[in-house]
């Protein structure tokens, strides 16, 4: 009979997990969980793993951990843009609908063009949006609250993601204690991230393949390792 009660347990309560391999899992994860978030649906997992990461291991300081999860938020930027540029292309029949090209209201929306937002970069998007924004909000008669809506979410989707990436890159060197607590929170919140993802996934278990790499927590701890663990209480 199956029990229901594991669903229910802390997955990496394990005294088998060293905290390198915790540490190698949740980087790993956190960089999974950034290329999936296409349709920013998993913002608030990535910042609360994020956040419960670096309470745990402490300030950044290790170069590879640090770019790796600068990594993650560069790339829920890109997914922003990448998102916002789908739906400004299908908006801008309905805007050329209403303001013919050349017209003056269409150009506060496109004064170079659509394809000036076709070829927005990282640097110059969050100007782009804003102009996007300003010119619904301005014709919020013609286009309805909800576009305007629409628009302004993906400004702040953005704003919110580039903000986390410039602290990311900031990051000095400070070490920071490990307590058994905030391991406590690490393992709470993957577990959250596991249940959160299988949610969304019923029926289709070979998704947590692109979300989890389940090998590494087969991984051996090194001496070392193992008695950070008996000094931890894990």
């Amino acid at each position: 009979m199956m029990s229901l009660d594991r669903f229910f347990e802390n997955q990496f309560d394990d005294k088998n997990i060293s905290r390198q391999t915790l540490r190698k899992f949740t980087e790993d994860h956190l960089q999974r969980l950034a290329v999936q978030n296409t349709n920013n649906v998993y913002d608030d997992l990535l910042n609360s793993t994020e956040t419960a990461y670096e309470n745990y291991f402490g300030a950044l300081s290790d170069r590879d951990t640090s770019f790796a999860l600068q990594q993650s938020r560069t790339k829920s930027m890109n997914n922003v843009v990448a998102n916002f540029q789908k739906k400004l292309r299908l908006r801008e029949g309905l805007i050329s609908n209403y303001f013919p090209k050349d017209t003056p209201e269409y150009l506060e929306f496109f004064p170079a063009g659509l394809d000036e937002y076709n070829r927005a970069t990282l640097l110059n998007a969050e100007t782009l949006m804003n102009r996007i924004v300003t010119a619904f909000t301005a014709h919020t008669a013609t286009f309805g609250n909800t576009t305007v809506t629409e628009f302004t979410n993906f400004l702040t989707q953005f704003k919110a993601a580039r903000g986390t990436q410039l602290q990311q890159k900031g990051k000095v060197s400070d070490a920071t204690e490990t307590t058994e607590a905030t391991r406590d929170i690490l393992e709470i919140q993957l577990t959250t991230n596991v249940l959160s993802i299988a949610l969304k996934n019923i029926g289709n278990p070979q998704a947590a393949t692109s979300f989890f790499d389940q090998s590494i927590l087969a991984g051996k701890a090194s001496d070392g390792e193992e008695e950070k663990k008996v000094d931890e209480g894990k």
